[in-house]
């Protein structure tokens, strides 16, 4: 198994999980914890796109290179 081929179930995993939480807010009487609960799944969905993304712009980063 590849590593690429490793985050992409990854990424599959975290936007599966993601809209579950979404689901499960939804159908939360208690709106503080849907709210809790949908933040949750924003954030596992900013991890996915984050992990979708070019790898290249952190060593940018790292290492001080200009573009």
């Amino acid at each position: 198994m590849s590593a690429q081929q490793t985050i992409e179930e990854l990424i599959g995993m975290l936007r599966a999980r993601a809209l579950r939480y979404k689901v499960l807010a939804e159908g939360l009487y208690d709106r503080q914890t849907a709210a809790e609960v949908s933040a949750y799944a924003d954030e596992l969905e900013a991890e996915a796109a984050r992990l979708e993304g070019p790898p290249w712009p952190l060593a940018v980063q790292r290492f001080g290179i200009s573009c």
